[in-house]
């Protein structure tokens, strides 16, 4: 563990490193906070491995492996079963769309990996993702919240509103792409307006594949942003 909860790890590529970082953390992309401390370079003997660093968000409880690995005797509390992680989501999530008066439904499952996927569904909702998703992430944390409070369970939650991550992904990523080949050409390198952890992520692994391109973060939140910049080094604002 470093400073202040920071835990950092190092892979081929800045998504080999988010991932075995994640890992460590037990934790989906979307409950860490990520930073790309270092960019890869070269290949072979001489490269350089990328490295991240990454923490739980304001409110996620979170064990590193290397901390869990500790024994100890204490009795733990069973953990709660599928059909208790999809209760509580789904009654806090239908309770708040009677009181918002919104038609809307909830779906809720536990996948394969042990997430709690809660995807709300439905017409006219967007006052439940506000600008760029901001109060769908307050809504995902409050929904994590509850659900941990009702049903002692600490797994990973996921929290979706007519699919607007999985859309708002997708057209990140091509944005991110088609700046970085710009960036290429160009050799000048382009700083991002601010964005949140998980979109900073989407930008570092759409850019990582292209040639001639890397990303790095800078700033401090809640003003942090992306910088995609030419491989070469020579870096011109």
């Amino acid at each position: 563990m470093t400073e202040r909860g920071w835990v950092e790890a190092t892979g081929a590529t800045v998504d080999d490193a988010i991932d075995e970082v994640l890992d460590l953390l037990d934790l989906d992309e979307d409950d860490a906070e990520i930073e790309v401390v270092t960019p890869p370079r070269g290949e072979g003997a001489g490269a350089r491995p990328a490295r991240v660093r990454a923490r739980p968000r304001p409110g996620i409880d979170v064990a590193v492996a290397a901390d869990a690995a500790e024994e100890d005797d204490e009795e733990f509390e069973e953990a709660p079963s599928d059909e208790e992680l999809v209760e509580a989501a789904t009654s806090f999530v239908e309770g708040l769309l009677a009181a918002l008066e919104l038609s809307g439904r909830v779906e809720a499952e536990v996948d394969d990996d042990g997430v709690l996927r809660v995807e709300v569904k439905g017409q006219d909702l967007a006052v439940l993702i506000g600008r760029r998703g901001r109060t769908l992430q307050g809504l995902a944390e409050l929904v994590r919240t509850v659900v941990q409070r009702q049903t002692g369970g600490r797994g990973r939650i996921f929290v979706d509103v007519e699919g607007y991550r999985a859309k708002r992904r997708a057209a990140l990523s091509e944005y991110a792409e088609r700046l970085a080949r710009r960036v290429v050409q160009s050799g000048v390198e382009i700083a991002l307006e601010p964005m949140m952890a998980g979109d900073r992520k989407v930008v570092h692994d759409s850019v990582n594949p292209i040639a001639g391109a890397v990303t790095f973060s800078e700033g401090e939140e809640p003003r942090r942003y992306v910088v995609i910049s030419p491989e070469s080094g020579s870096r011109r604002r």
